[in-house]
């Protein structure tokens, strides 16, 4: 469930991270004005802008509750299987961080207050128990859980996937995991006559590739450039373009369920 802000959460949120209404507005991306209006009720920011303060906070490990903003911890995953990508972020409340350090270290060792994620997972009935085990104790405190076993049950037992401790950086960098899981997971298949770098290795050196899915709609382009009008010089952060008079440059292209594939 979605908490509506209000001015006294920004104002306490603000209080936890030690921000000022500038150092906010810089983070959110809107004017100081933005801010200081809506803390003392005077005016309620567009939806845009509202969604835009709440993204900053985010960023720094704020969630707002009935209760009130709060801080929370975060642990990044990155799986990989032989068909897809999943990058999912364990958001945890302090109460639950014990929760969240035995669920990773099912993939992994523990050192102390460290784990140290095992990169190659092999799908086996014990690991699917683990999981089962894991979701009866903890699937309501840490809901991510929950996605983390769906992506795991697409995976056969005997098939490897990986598990990162993020994305990875580049289109390069991707190939070359691809390619390792491939190997591991196709162990009697022979060498490929020409190695992938030497294909593409060249081209990866100055091209970041993107493969988009297309079950979904996924923003070709930056997506970073606010729209501005031509006439007004306004972003999306200060007005809707609803109104005729707006003139902005075009949208992203997009690819996915209803869309023209590019």
């Amino acid at each position: 469930m979605i908490i509506e802000l209000t001015p006294e959460d920004v104002r306490a949120a603000r209080a936890l991270v030690q921000w000022s209404q500038d150092d906010l507005a810089k983070a959110a991306g809107v004017g100081v004005s933005t801010i200081a209006d809506f803390e003392k009720a005077a005016r309620k920011p567009i939806a845009n802008n509202l969604a835009a303060i709440r993204h900053a906070f985010e960023r720094v490990n704020i969630i707002f509750t009935l209760t009130g903003p709060a801080m929370y911890g975060a642990v990044v995953l990155y799986l990989m299987t032989d068909d897809d990508g999943a990058l999912m972020v364990f958001r945890y409340r302090p109460e639950h961080a014990a929760a969240v350090q035995e669920i990773v270290s099912t993939f992994g060792t523990i050192d102390g207050d460290r784990v140290q994620l095992t990169i190659d997972q092999l799908v086996t009935p014990e690991m699917r128990s683990a999981l089962d085990e894991l979701v009866m104790r903890y699937g309501a405190a840490v809901p991510q859980l929950n996605r983390l076993k769906q992506k795991i049950g697409q995976v056969p037992d005997g098939k490897y996937f990986l598990l990162l401790p993020d994305a990875p950086a580049s289109a390069k960098d991707r190939l070359a995991l691809e390619n390792y899981l491939h190997a591991l997971n196709n162990p009697e298949a022979p060498p490929p006559k020409v190695a992938s770098n030497d294909l593409f290795g060249p081209l990866l050196d100055l091209y970041d590739a993107k493969n988009p899915r297309t079950d979904r709609n996924t923003v070709i382009g930056t997506g970073k450039r606010p729209r501005t009008c031509r006439f007004c010089h306004r972003t999306a952060n200060e007005t809707s373009f609803k109104k005729v008079a707006h003139v902005t440059r075009q949208r992203p292209s997009k690819v996915g369920r209803g869309m023209r594939r590019m």
